[in-house]
This record gives structure tokens, sequence and C-alpha cells, in this order.
């Protein structure tokens, strides 16, 4: 059939017939590539007028690239298209990345639609970008389309922002970690203020005893001497007498030691240091002692002592009477007391030794404190006090006090002083308070 048409049309009518076809096909293509041409030149200006970064590439070669893109990374459109791959304007620890989501992008898999990185400007800054692909088919071929906005700004606040909530859960840290050991030290200190009212209220209870019983001795013995006035013998008077003298006396230590602690306590304790006999001082606190305690015997070693001494003679005896009046106090059974006294190069000691009930070794290290008393003190009259302003006066004078004992055998207190002369004491006030005397 189709040689039958071949041989009725003839080579003239072929030849005018594919003319006409090839014709119609050439017109059909200058349309269609006119259409690509304007489709292409409003997708250029389409791209070109957003205000976002729009680059188009096929494995980072720019086929297309708007301004907004260029400037981000601060070149020209121009510069951009000359260049071989934009992969060198990502940030080198970030091109890897770059690259795996790219080509897993191409390969159709499924990923986030945004991401983000750093780029480098032309100036070699560093630029973060949010970055959004998809792709497309450009020129009959795969490629990506990537739109970029710059987000370096959000990232700086994004960073204050961190250092800003991180300063402030530090300092959150440490206010909790201030206030956790301010209430640990409240804890501490009502625990303290608990301990010492009970302790108080013991001294209180002690102390009502200690003046209690000498005020009974004196009442009861004065009215023995009243009833018996007119056939008492004078030996007997001697004896009830001296009685009364030794609750005196008794009741004189305490109410001196409890003044002088409170006003240790307060830092009003007047310190009055002038140079005074040492050894007469000792000497008398022994005598005075010995009158008041028949059944112990005191033997004072005092030759090695020096004849004179710097310091306050009024707090110093109160040390001395209370050493001596212990001594005799926590040895009832056991009558001697040995008193000594040396020089120690640039100090001078002096011992009060007795050989009574003793401290335990567990115990010493609290002998100086505040109305405390040791186990061995049990059913022995006392308040607590005097050891502690023994010690604080002695520190007040330079010096410190150290103990020996065992229990059941007896204890040792020895008092070091320095010798100092008033030289030593012309930057100091004349008559300095405790806390002065301290600093």
């Amino acid at each position: 059939t189709f040689t039958v048409i071949l041989a009725a049309i003839g080579s003239a009518g072929l030849f005018i017939m594919m003319r006409r076809f090839t014709g119609g096909l050439m017109r059909r293509m200058i349309g269609l590539r006119a259409h690509v041409e304007s489709s292409e030149a409003k997708y250029r200006e389409l791209i070109d007028g957003s205000i976002q970064g729009i680059i188009i590439h096929e494995d980072f070669r720019p086929l297309l690239v708007n301004k907004a893109w260029a400037d981000i990374h601060g070149y020209s459109v121009d510069e951009v298209m000359g260049l071989d791959s934009v992969l060198p304007l990502v940030a080198r620890g970030h091109r890897k990345p770059i690259q795996s989501f790219n080509k897993a992008r191409l390969d159709g898999k499924e990923l986030p639609g945004r991401s983000e990185y750093q780029a480098i400007n032309k100036d070699r800054d560093l630029v973060w970008v949010e970055n959004l692909t998809k792709k497309i088919e450009w020129a009959g071929k795969q490629a990506i389309q990537s739109t970029v906005i710059d987000i370096t700004e959000r990232k700086r606040q994004e960073r204050r922002d961190a250092s800003r909530r991180e300063e402030l859960e530090g300092l959150v840290a440490r206010r909790t970690v201030e206030l956790r050991q301010q209430n640990q030290d409240l804890e501490r200190a009502l625990e303290r203020e608990r301990e010492y009212n009970a302790v108080l209220d013991q001294f209180v209870s002690m102390a009502s005893h200690e003046f209690r019983t000498p005020l009974t001795i004196i009442d009861s013995t004065a009215r023995r001497i009243e009833r018996k006035a007119d056939s008492i013998e004078p030996k007997d008077v001697a004896q009830r007498t001296q009685k009364i003298r030794n609750a005196v006396q008794r009741m004189l230590i305490l109410i001196e030691s409890v003044l002088s602690s409170a006003s240790m306590g307060a830092g009003k304790l007047k310190m009055d240091m002038q140079p005074f006999g040492l050894i007469a001082l000792v000497q008398t606190v022994c005598q005075r002692q010995q009158e008041v305690s028949s059944i112990h015997k005191i033997e004072a070693n005092l030759d090695a002592l020096p004849e004179r001494f710097v310091g306050d003679p009024n707090l110093l005896d109160q040390v001395f009477t209370n050493l001596l009046s212990n001594a005799v106090k926590y040895a009832p059974d056991s009558p001697e007391i040995e008193v000594a006294g040396a020089t120690r190069g640039k100090s001078v000691s002096l011992s009060v030794s007795d050989r009574g009930v003793g401290i335990p070794a567990e115990e010493q290290t609290k002998l100086f404190d505040k109305f405390f008393r040791a186990s061995t003190s049990t059913g022995i009259a006392g308040t607590g006090i005097g050891l502690n302003l023994v010690a604080q006066i002695v520190e007040l004078h330079g010096g410190h006090v150290e103990v020996e004992s065992k229990e059941g055998q007896g204890s040792t207190f020895t008092v070091l002083l320095p010798i100092r002369t008033m030289e030593d004491y012309s930057q100091t006030p004349t008559n300095p308070t405790a806390e002065e005397a301290a600093a």
C-alpha cells in the first residue's frame, strides 16, 4: 500500500510533503525552546527577587545563584558562578555532613527539611546559615536547590543565652550550696545553743548548790556559837570560826571565778600589767589555801622562780588559787600537795601536783572547755569554770597550761609564762581589756 502511495505521489510530491513536515517540527521546537527560555527567565526572575539565598548546583558546581546567596557569602553573583565548586565555601568541619546530606537527598532518602552549617565568606569569617534543600531537574539533569538564610546573629544570641543560662545555673548552684551551708551552720549553732543552755542550766544548779553549801555551814556554825556563847571553849571557838573562814574562802573563790569568767566572756576583763613579787604571790596563795585545808600539807619549792615578774598579779592570783584549790578538792584522801617553780629559758613554770582522783585520758582535751567537768569529779562540788578561766588568763599573758594526769593516780597542772619587761607592753594600753591583750 505504501508503495502504491509513493508511486501515486511521485518523488516531487514526497519532497514537498517532507518539507512541510520538517518545517512544522522546527516551528514546534522553536516554540518549545521559547517557552522553556521564558519559564527559565521567569524562574530566574523569581530566584533573583527572593530575599533568601538560593543556589542550584550539580555536585556543588553552581548552575544558578541569586544575589542574596552571594551577599551572604560576601561575593558577587559572577564571582560565585565562576567557581568550579562552592564546597570550599562550607566550613571544613561541616563539609562531609553537607556532602552526605546532598547525596542522600539525590538518592530520594527521607531527610529533615532543614539543616544548619557554618559557611566561610570572602573575608574568611564564619557565617552560620540555615539550609533548606530539595532535588530538582535542571537542564535535563538532577540538581540540588539550596535555600539559605543567615542565622549568625541568632546563633550569637543563643550562645549569649546559653552563657547567661550557665551563669545563672552556676549562681543558683553556688547560692544553693551557700544556703545549704548556712542552714547547716544554723543547725549546728542551734545545737550548740541547746547544748550550751543545758550546760548553763547545769551550771546554775551547781553554782546554787556551791553557794548554798558554804552559807549553810556559816549559818549552822554561827548558830552553834550563839547557843553556846557562855560555855564554849576558846579552842572550840577557834575550830568553829575556822569552818566559817573556810566557807567564806570557798565562796570568795567561786564569786571571783564567776565574775572574772563573765568579764572575760564579754571582753571587759581589765588587765593591769606591773612588776610584782612572783614568789611572794605564790607563797601567799599557798598559805591562804593551807589555812582553809587543815588536813592537807602543801609543800612549795619556789627558789628557782625570779623574784620579780611582770604581769597582772590579781589575775595570776586567781590562776594559782584555782589550781591549788582544785588540787585540794580532788585529792580528799591524799594530803600531799606539791607546788614547784622553775625558770625555763625565757619562761617561768609553776606546777601544782596532787595524788587525787586524776582525769581519764580521753577527757583531758576538754578540760579547759567552759562548764566541762571530768567524770571523776562526780560527787565533788564544782562549777566547771575554774580551769577555763585559768587557761584564758594564762593565754592573755602569752603563756599556756600543760596537763599530766592518770586516772586514780593524780594530776599535775603546769603554767608556763613568758618573762617580759614593762617595755614589752609599751605598745599596749596601760589597762588593756582581755580583747586588747589577746590582740
